[in-house]
Parts: structure tokens; sequence; C-alpha cells
């Protein structure tokens, strides 16, 4: 089982580059759709290939800079404030997420990211969003 991994380098926008170490095509996109203002939540898109989703391997992706960069806490849960999938896994030093046995049809989901007054969605997607 391969690890591919995903995240967004630094930057107001929030996209970067994405590394992987499965090859050319297993590519997992992250980026910032809509930072928060207000009460209003921001959106984060992660778009993962459906290769890698048939394959079950191990993913890995990197919240953007300037999410989870504050020196609050991060909370990570499902949209209803409860705990994550038992295989979604949230590594705070890293800022990393890790899903590992992942059903076929566990996608898409949607996981809360908050961080102090700030909250993000994450939307995790198979393939590339236009």
């Amino acid at each position: 089982m391969s690890a591919v991994q995903g995240g967004a380098a630094g930057g107001q926008s929030g996209s970067g580059s994405v590394t992987t170490s499965s090859g050319v095509g297993d590519r997992i996109a992250v980026a910032v759709m809509v930072h928060p203002k207000g009460s209003l939540r921001g959106l984060i898109t992660v778009s993962i290939p459906e290769n890698l989703v048939e394959k079950g391997a191990e993913l890995r992706f990197v919240l953007p800079a300037g999410v989870a960069d504050a020196a609050e806490g991060v909370k990570v849960s499902d949209m209803r404030g409860g705990k994550l999938p038992s295989w979604l896994r949230y590594l705070p030093r890293t800022r990393t997420f890790v899903a590992a046995g992942m059903p076929r049809d566990a996608v898409p989901f949607r996981v809360l990211v908050r961080v102090g007054r700030q909250s993000w969605v994450v939307l995790v997607t198979e393939g590339y969003g236009s």
C-alpha cells in the first residue's frame, strides 16, 4: 500500500503545489476556495483522483498555510461536531489528515476545522473539480 500526499504551499490564496509518491497521475489537489468572513465558514477543497480511492491507498493531505498556523488550538470534527470516522485521523503537529482503510463509498465527505473564531469546511471529492 503506497502513501500519497497532497499539500498546499504558502501564500495568500492558500492553493499551491502538491507532492505524490505514486506517479504522475496520482496527485491530490488542495486549495482554499473561500476565506471565512465573520460568521461565514471558509471552504477548502481536496480532490483525490478516482484511481487512488479505488486502490485503497493511504492518503495524506495538509491544511493550507494560514489555516491552522494560529497559536490557538485547532479543533477537527465531522460536520455535526462529532468524532472523525475511524479511518480518518488528524495530526496537529504537521496539520495533516491521514485516511487509511477508507471505504470506497466514503468520498465525498466533509470535515469541520475550527481555529479560534474561524471555521472551515474541508470538502473531499474524487477527481479534479473545474
